[in-house]
């Protein structure tokens, strides 16, 4: 914050502050949200919306700027969208594809969904979070 406002007061225009901004703050405080956004408390929330909220009210985001939810929204299905390229790293992570003769609704995916709820299971980021809860 302080190095924005040292910005602003040197005549820095009001849209490259904004790209400045969300470069730079919005990008710190959202980095890797994927991984630790579902693990945070209410109070943290409201902390880093709190950010949000400060930037925008200094003048450093534009005034309908997304909050920090939807900032963390927003990453979590630009990130997950990528799974679903075989060529992505993290891909033969998933599990198989699962076949079928019927023709239901469409889903967001076609995988397998394991049924067994062990530890190891639970703590995968990248099943539990792909395939449960998108």
């Amino acid at each position: 914050m302080v190095a924005l406002r040292t910005l602003r007061v040197h005549g820095v225009v009001q849209a490259s502050l904004h790209d400045i901004c969300k470069a730079t703050l919005i990008a710190q405080i959202t980095y890797a949200s994927p991984t630790w956004n579902r693990f945070l408390s209410v109070a943290d929330r409201n902390r880093q919306q709190s950010i949000v909220t400060k930037a925008k009210r200094l003048g450093y985001l534009p005034a309908n700027y997304d909050s920090f939810d939807q900032l963390c929204a927003n990453a979590d299905e630009k990130l997950f969208l990528t799974y679903y390229n075989p060529n992505h790293v993290l891909h033969q992570l998933l599990p198989s594809v699962k076949c079928s003769g019927y023709n239901f609704r469409s889903r967001r995916h076609n995988y397998t969904l394991p049924n067994n709820n062990t530890t190891l299971l639970i703590n995968n980021f990248i099943i539990n979070r792909m395939l449960f809860v998108c």
